[in-house]
C-alpha cells in the first residue's frame, strides 16, 4: 500500500512507531484503481505470510514430535 500515492507514512513517538495516514478520504482512495490494487496486494501478501507462519508451527510441532518419540526409542 506504501506504493500508492494516496498512502504515507507518519514517524510519530520515541519508539518511532509508524502510522499509515492517508492523503485523502477513505472514500475517494477506496474509488481509485490503483489504491485498490495495492490494498488488495497488501492484504494477500498478509494472508500468505500468516498461512506459512501456521504452517511452520504445525510442521515444526511434529517434526519435534517425531523427534521425541526417536528418543523415547532409544
Amino acid at each position: 500500500m506504501i506504493r500508492s500515492p494516496l498512502v504515507g507514512v507518519d514517524f510519530e513517538g520515541e519508539g518511532g512507531s509508524a502510522r499509515i495516514v492517508l492523503a485523502t478520504g477513505i472514500e475517494e482512495a477506496c474509488e481509485d484503481p490503483r489504491f485498490q490494487v495495492q490494498l488488495l496486494t497488501t492484504v494477500s501478501f498478509i494472508m500468505g505470510l500468516r498461512l506459512r507462519a501456521e504452517r511452520f508451527v504445525e510442521e515444526s510441532e511434529a517434526f519435534l514430535a517425531s523427534i521425541q518419540s526417536e528418543r523415547d526409542a532409544l
